[in-house]
């Protein structure tokens, strides 16, 4: 009767055991809000939420380590675990800052979202001056954060916020003042 007590037992607290560890559980690091490619992280960008993902846990961002202050890569929606490989933390990349624009728009892809990887060209405008010259390259592959329609109703012009180089800011102020800016999506 002692050893079926114990046997009992034993089975209990064995099933007890791998049920504990089987369901044992890491916090990772889950996206709050859309996070779009070329913000960088604050606070209320993130929240730490506890998964049980095994192996497949090695991709995403653990939230022992703190991800305010990283570059976002790529966009990440709203719930969505925050892979490791979609921030970067390299500190040439940290001198982007936030720029608005205005685009006419006919000059934009009609299907440009927030997060594309867009190029700026300043082509010359008649109204601006007397003679046309070549399209001319301004930025290359910045990231498109945020876009404010309310002014297409009316057939004008849209706003754009891109993640621009800070080193780079004055020569697209300049081409806004030069011509006027044509916003080319990158694909790939």
């Amino acid at each position: 009767m002692m050893l079926a007590g114990t046997l009992i037992a034993a089975s209990f607290l064995s099933a007890y055991f791998i049920s504990s560890s089987a369901n044992r559980s890491t916090l990772y690091w889950s996206a709050r809000t859309n996070l779009i490619s070329g913000m960088v992280l604050s606070s209320r960008d993130v929240e730490a939420i506890p998964l049980s993902m095994g192996q497949a846990g090695e991709k995403y961002a653990v939230a022992k380590f703190p991800l305010v202050g990283l570059l976002v890569l790529r966009n990440i929606k709203v719930g969505e675990i925050v892979p490791a490989s979609s921030l970067s933390s390299e500190v040439h990349l940290f001198n982007y800052v936030s720029v608005p624009i205005s685009v006419l728009k006919g000059d934009l892809p009609k299907d440009l979202l927030e997060g594309a990887l867009v190029s700026i060209y300043q082509v010359g405008d008649p109204h601006i001056a007397s003679t046309i010259s070549q399209p001319i390259l301004v930025m290359s592959k910045v990231f498109v954060i945020g876009i404010d329609k309310s002014g297409s109703n009316m057939g004008g012009s849209l706003s754009l916020t891109l993640s621009a180089p800070g080193l780079e800011v004055v020569n697209l102020l300049k081409a806004t003042s030069a011509g006027r800016l044509v916003v080319i999506r990158v694909n790939g």
